[in-house]
């Protein structure tokens, strides 16, 4: 959620792409572990949580993360391969791309700000869920996972778990 919560309009379509790489790795990591968890043999009341509406949410999230990465992409691709394109269809309908990549760049943007919007509209829901789980672990898992969360503290510009 921090990864996207920022402003990309100023930044190259390298770093967005980097941004959504990032963003996209902590969600399908996410959704990974709550099946682990979910699954797993020691997890209590697993009957409430089979169908996990945050996995639903957080796949719903990547799979918009992943379109804006896809859209962010196909503009830096693009431009390394303009010329051996080029070379290819010719100058003029090369040309003739180019002008109309601005859709992929106005799809790129349009993506993004529904992913803003998807993680605005649930954090709410998203916090209540968290406290629902928390009532769901055991000491042990919940000792496991505060030490997880801190060492990714250590590499990420988060918030303390609640």
């Amino acid at each position: 959620m921090n990864i996207l919560g920022g402003d990309f309009s100023s930044i190259g379509a390298d770093e967005r792409s980097k941004k959504y790489e990032e963003a996209l790795f902590y969600l399908v990591a996410g959704i990974e572990t709550g099946r682990q968890i979910f699954f797993g043999d020691g997890f209590k009341e697993k009957k409430r949580h089979e169908n996990n509406p945050l996995g639903h949410y957080m796949l719903l999230l990547a799979d918009t993360v992943q379109a804006a990465l896809t859209l962010c992409n196909h503009q830096i691709i693009f431009q390394i391969e303009k010329d051996k394109i080029s070379d290819f269809i010719g100058r003029s309908a090369a040309a003739q791309i180019q002008s109309e990549d601005a859709v992929f760049s106005e799809a790129e943007r349009a993506a993004f700000e529904c992913a803003k919007k998807l993680i605005q509209k649930a954090e709410s829901a998203i916090h209540n869920y968290q406290e629902l789980l928390k009532k769901s672990m055991s000491k042990e898992d919940e000792g496991r996972y505060k030490k997880a969360f801190m060492e990714f503290l250590g590499s990420s510009d988060t918030t303390q778990p609640e």
